[in-house]
């Protein structure tokens, strides 16, 4: 248990720090897009909604609901984790939605939006911009989604 505790922290800071980083390094130093290759590019752009920019625009009060049910979720998540991990469970999808969501509850505190800044792109069709905290938890969400089919690993 001691060694995957240490593991779980690691993942879960590494992330954290990762993603924090990041973040700085966009705010104070991209003032506009640049493109890395074809298909990939860096542009600033702060996201006050959730996945795919819904709610980009809604009011204020909504802004804050949906900030408080990201913090509520986070905090459910966070106990689900504890006793699944107690029990011998591999828990890392679970880590890397934590630390992505307290990454982005940050954001929305410090920022009032989101900074997302990575955007991939092949002709006219492209992703939504998204950082490293959004990459976390697609794949923590993906690997909690195959896990519930095998079965759950300890």
């Amino acid at each position: 248990m001691k060694n995957r505790s240490l593991f779980y922290a690691a993942l879960f800071f590494g992330i954290i720090i990762l993603d924090r980083m990041s973040k700085w390094c966009v705010l104070n130093f991209l003032s506009s897009s640049y493109r890395i290759t074809a298909f990939l590019e860096l542009t600033k752009t702060m996201n006050r909604g959730i996945s795919w920019g819904f709610f980009n625009s809604a009011p204020e009060y909504a802004y804050w609901i949906i900030t408080f049910v990201i913090g509520a979720f986070c905090t459910l998540l966070i106990f689900y984790a504890w006793q699944r991990a107690k029990r011998g469970f591999s828990i890392v999808g679970e880590v890397l939605i934590i630390a992505g969501g307290l990454s982005n509850f940050v954001d929305r505190i410090m920022y009032s939006g989101v900074v997302d800044f990575i955007l991939v792109s092949f002709g006219q069709w492209s992703w939504p911009v998204f950082n490293v905290a959004d990459a976390a938890i697609v794949i923590g969400a993906g690997l909690m989604i195959i896990e519930s089919f095998g079965g759950n690993s300890k």
